[in-house]
């Protein structure tokens, strides 16, 4: 009889993974309720509008690290489905290359 692999759980990404994911949560929800700080805002509360950008900036790398970390653990190696992947890329770029050209022009 054949022995299955065990796979080693990796712990340290998933909780890298989940971290990332509740601050991105966090943001959208801070935007969502609190909208973007104007202009007044950030003359009148520094501190509550710089805290604010800074909570978006760390969802930006959040999310970065987010999508990096399922694609990480998500992907199989298969020539079929990096070409597919290679595809879409462009794909994407042809189409958002175009749309910006139609854009400024």
């Amino acid at each position: 009889m054949k022995e299955i692999p065990i796979k080693k759980r990796e712990s340290n990404f998933e909780l890298l993974r989940i971290i990332a994911m509740l601050l991105v949560m966090i943001t959208h929800a801070t935007f969502l309720s609190l909208g973007i700080p104007t202009h007044e805002d950030s003359i009148s509360t520094p501190y509550n509008s710089f805290g604010i950008f800074l909570s978006q900036s760390f969802s930006t790398v959040c999310v970065n690290i987010f999508i990096l970390l399922s694609g990480w653990f998500g992907i199989k190696a298969n020539l079929k489905r990096f070409s597919e992947f290679i595809f879409q890329l462009f794909f994407l770029y042809k189409y958002y290359f175009y749309r910006v050209l139609h854009l400024f022009s």
